[in-house]
């Protein structure tokens, strides 16, 4: 059994998916040594435990696989945790157990169809509602941010002028708000009864028209292939660094970015880019 270990945040094991997926496709047992949820590997066949306080596994050996971008000399540069260094990170582990592979396999996919059928049901329907009652579907994953990648202001007052604005769109949020109204539809109460909603999100982000972010957790979990392969969706991405808003640079969904903080300029960019027809 290949153990893999990472000790950050959600958004970091997310990022890692495709060097799993990779590994188990070889027939390679593994075991993720992590400190978020279990649930976030849930549609994978791996065993799951917490980080153990010990200094061994500092030390990478045959056997024991440090995830994280930061870990490799090479890979983790300026430019921060952008698809590049993913995928320079991946192909050095890759390389090591002689797995081939190409580019394509560097974007992150999720097995929904070893979820629970139920919430992804609910999901279903829910989309299916949206998309009959509203011009488009946008999600704001207003989550803080817990790596800088990003000023954590609030979207509240972006949201409140956008659902008022234009009421013709269906805006779901990831992250409670004081905001209200009829299209504004709070992800987390949808699914409430589950402890980890992650890998929900991202099926739930492939209905979406647009997906707005910071690089938060939530929004990283938006960075599926068919997402970025998808030439009808748009990404506006608000972020310090232009390399972690564009995750993926040869993204077929339209990218949308900005490092302008103000209130009023994040508005205005996102109500330009919701209120765009699609040919």
């Amino acid at each position: 059994m290949l153990t893999l270990f990472n000790r950050y945040h959600n958004g970091d094991i997310f990022y890692s998916r495709p060097i799993v997926d990779k590994l188990i496709s070889r027939g390679i047992k593994v075991k993720y040594l992590h400190g978020c949820r279990r649930e976030i590997l849930e549609d994978l066949p791996v065993e799951q435990g917490g980080l153990p306080h010990s200094s061994l596994i500092e030390n990478l050996s045959e056997n024991v696989v440090d995830t994280w971008i930061g870990k490799r000399p090479g890979v983790f540069t300026s430019q921060g945790c952008f698809f590049g260094g993913h995928t320079a990170l991946s192909k050095s582990i890759l390389n090591h157990y002689n797995i081939e592979y190409n580019e394509l396999d560097f974007l992150p996919t999720v097995r929904f169809n070893n979820l629970k059928e139920n919430f992804i049901e609910r999901i279903q329907v829910l989309a299916a509602s949206l998309k009959s009652s509203y011009r488009k579907i946008v999600l704001i994953c207003n989550n803080h941010c817990l790596s800088g990648q990003s000023q954590n202001f609030s979207f509240d007052p972006i949201i409140s002028k956008l659902i008022t604005k234009q009421e013709d769109v269906a805006f779901i949020v990831t992250n409670p708000t004081s905001c209200s109204n009829k299209n504004l539809i709070k992800f987390y109460e949808i699914i409430d009864d589950i402890s980890c909603d992650l890998l929900y999100l991202s099926y739930f982000s492939t209905h979406a028209d647009v997906i707005v972010g910071r690089a938060s957790g939530p929004h990283c979990f938006t960075h599926l292939k068919e997402n970025l392969l998808d030439g009808k969706k748009t990404y506006i991405s608000i972020t310090n660094n232009y390399n972690e808003g564009v995750w993926y640079p040869d993204s077929i969904a339209n990218q949308v970015w900005s490092n302008d903080y103000n209130l009023s300029s994040v508005f205005k960019l996102i109500d330009i880019e919701v209120g765009k027809c699609y040919d």
